[in-house]
């Protein structure tokens, strides 16, 4: 029982920690404006922007930490990516 509370545990903070990547990820697409991400990215900055605005003034990131963790547990990122890439064998990717 300790192992599977231990291993929660680390689930929730890797979905954080993701979380808080997209996060800092939107952040960097949106200063890098006018140039344009490709689709994929694109995509996810507009998930990551739904749940949470770009960040024009130091404000208190807790509840957009939450919200992105939230998107990272409900598998919404996955989902995106298990999308773009449906339908490929992997041949040719590097390893």
């Amino acid at each position: 029982m300790t192992a599977a509370l231990k291993l929660e545990t680390v689930v929730h903070n890797t979905q954080t920690i993701l979380g808080i990547e997209a996060m800092c990820a939107a952040q960097a697409i949106d200063l890098l404006a006018p140039l344009a991400p490709g689709e994929g990215t694109s995509r996810a900055h507009q998930i990551v922007r739904r749940e949470v605005p770009h960040l024009e003034r130091d404000r208190y990131l807790a509840p957009d930490i939450a919200a992105l963790t939230g998107v990272v547990a409900r598998g919404e990122l996955a989902a995106l990516m298990g999308e773009l890439y449906a339908g490929r064998d992997g041949a040719g990717d590097e390893a």
